[in-house]
């Protein structure tokens, strides 16, 4: 599975991938430090699927916040993460920001960081990406 981890902080950004690896050894994890990355890559890419694919998003990050990113995608002609789950992972503790997310259709949940083994396996469980 692929999973795209868009944070701008590199501890945070060890911590996740030790916590991803830790659970499921065969993802492929990609790392954008901002939303403008993630558009660009999504650009040249097209389309990210058919298979399914997970996004841990951080909300507050250089250039592009986790919010603008989703905006442009959603500016798009055609979807290019058909087939991916977002979750937001940040430390906000913004209410507006929560209530944000929530409203956005294309996320699915709100974490709160740090993202641990539990937290993870909850998620694949909550949207069938494993089996318990």
């Amino acid at each position: 599975m692929e999973i795209f981890l868009v944070d701008d902080d590199d501890v945070f950004n060890c911590m996740n991938i030790a916590v991803i690896e830790w659970v499921m050894k065969e993802a492929e994890v990609k790392v954008f430090k901002s939303g403008m990355e993630v558009i660009a890559y999504l650009n040249r890419e097209k389309q990210i699927g058919p298979a399914k694919g997970l996004m841990l998003l951080d909300i507050r990050m250089p250039d592009m916040d986790g919010f603008e990113m989703l905006a442009n995608i959603e500016k798009m002609e055609k979807n290019p993460l058909p087939n991916t789950i977002i979750y937001m992972l940040s430390s906000t503790l913004d209410e507006r920001d929560l209530q944000r997310a929530k409203e956005k259709k294309m996320v699915k949940g709100f974490l709160s960081k740090p993202l641990t083994v539990e937290k993870f396996r909850e998620l694949l469980w909550e949207n069938a990406l494993v089996e318990k």
